[in-house]
């Protein structure tokens, strides 16, 4: 289970051990919600990384007279994508603690 905020996307509802095969019918939603939190974390690290990149970009154009745009939009789309995946997270989560 998750060491930061409580997430109700991954609470255990039945006997589901996915480490030892021990899985029925009632394990898909379950198995989904543990999907839907390990594809949310990668993009939260691609936002990062994006982020990163960008303000290096910005920081050498300023000493090499380069293109300054560029860094700024690639942080405008990079946010824009973490809203999006966010607000995406958020109706997944309201959706499947629904169906558990």
């Amino acid at each position: 289970m998750p060491t930061g905020p409580d997430m109700t996307i991954l609470k255990q509802t039945s006997n589901c051990d996915f480490v030892t095969g021990k899985i029925n019918a009632a394990c898909i939603p379950e198995f989904i919600g543990h999907l839907v939190v390990v594809v949310f974390q990668a993009v939260s690290v691609f936002f990062l990384i994006n982020v990163m990149y960008a303000g290096y970009q910005l920081a050498i154009s300023h000493m090499s007279e380069g293109d300054k745009g560029a860094g700024k939009e690639r942080i405008r789309w990079s946010i824009i994508g973490l809203v999006v995946c966010v607000c995406t997270f958020l109706i997944l989560e309201l959706v499947l603690s629904k169906i558990l």
